[in-house]
């Protein structure tokens, strides 16, 4: 009997050991399969895109006055020009597309030169009053038709997702991609614009992959070729990039096409998004929500705004929004971005132990 369990215990062994075997010796082909199946997708993916992602060129005039010391005459030569460099999409096959507010952002001359290397003067037709986005269009020849490319839904992206983003990185690299990930999502970020401005930033993905000086107002992208972000800033520190989401974008593209301008809803109130941590360390009642609170010397609810108008008061914590529940996934930002100018919405708001519910008629920021 013994002898008989050893046996079968060998014959047990065996077919483990063999089964472990064969599925080690396919894991590398399976392996393989895998990555030329990504390489193919990401190829694919860049060669869908790179046509309607464009170089936009700044062209400044600078006087520069010069004195020369044996004549004692000042010549001013207004020749000189400095020019500085950015990306960005086109959107409409006549000739619309979407950039950085921050890459258009003075009175200076901008240049945009398509994929195929031809270059047209382009004009600042709208600046988003909010986001640090802007579109800018050229004008084309008769029957001149340009590539554009789709924007997918910002609400389904996942961290760890592949993207790509591509532009071209100090004005001169011409549709250059780089890979990597979603690091991260409903990042906020205080970033420095080309004049040594302040740029406050919220709600945007955080991407590995490499962004540099240049690459602003170019495309993040998945790996149909969908565009999920416009490339916007960089952080100290290494693989460290910043996009603001495709539905952010499509909302100024939507405004503009139907107003001849970006116009964004208005509540009126600064806030801070709760989660069980700050939750625990301050000691609120709620582990989710929007907590009115400003943290420095501006008023957390805007004096004659919408959200004053409604009622609500500092320390209140707006935790629905119309039955949307009010997370770090889905903020209060982005809810309210949902609407139009002159909609009522209705919240659900924590104020003390008690619970009421407040309506708001958003106003405009244009």
């Amino acid at each position: 009997m013994l002898k008989k369990s050893i046996f079968t215990i060998l014959i047990i062994t065996t077919i483990l050991f063999s089964s472990a075997l064969i599925n080690y010796t396919k894991y590398p082909r399976v392996l393989a399969d895998i990555l030329f199946k990504e390489q193919t997708e990401t190829i694919s993916a860049i060669e869908r895109t790179k046509k309607s992602v464009v170089s936009i060129i700044t062209t400044k005039e600078l006087t520069n006055v010069i004195f020369n010391k044996n004549t004692g005459e000042t010549q001013i030569d207004s020749n000189v020009q400095q020019s500085s460099g950015g990306s960005g999409i086109i959107i409409e096959s006549d000739g619309l597309i979407l950039t950085n507010k921050h890459v258009v952002s003075g009175d200076e001359k901008y240049s945009v030169i398509l994929d195929n290397g031809e270059i047209f003067e382009a004009e600042v037709v709208a600046r988003d009053p909010l986001e640090d986005l802007a579109l800018i269009k050229i004008d084309l020849p008769e029957n001149t038709s340009l590539p554009t490319t789709n924007f997918a839904n910002s609400r389904n992206l996942k961290i760890g997702q592949t993207v790509i983003a591509i532009g071209y990185p100090l004005g001169k690299y011409k549709n250059s991609a780089s890979k990597g990930i979603i690091s991260g999502l409903h990042r906020d970020l205080t970033a420095s614009g080309p004049e040594g401005e302040s740029i406050n930033f919220s709600n945007l993905i955080q991407t590995d992959a490499s962004i540099n000086t240049g690459n602003s107002g170019g495309a993040l992208i998945d790996l149909n070729g969908q565009v999920i972000g416009i490339n916007s800033a960089i952080d100290a520190g290494e693989n460290l990039g910043f996009a603001i989401t495709s539905n952010v974008a499509r909302k100024a593209i939507k405004s503009y096409q139907e107003h001849g301008k970006i116009i964004r809803p208005k509540l009126g109130v600064r806030y801070l998004m709760l989660n069980p941590a700050i939750t625990k360390f301050t000691g609120l009642p709620r582990k989710n929500g929007a907590w009115i609170h400003s943290g420095n010397e501006y008023p957390s609810v805007v004096p004659d705004s919408p959200a004053e108008k409604a009622g609500l008061k500092t320390g209140d914590i707006i935790f629905e929004v119309n039955a949307i529940k009010v997370t770090e996934d889905f903020p209060l930002g982005e809810i309210v971005s949902l609407y139009e100018p002159g909609q009522t919405i209705g919240f659900k708001v924590q104020r003390g132990n008690k619970i009421i519910i407040l309506k708001a008629t958003l106003g405009k920021f244009e």
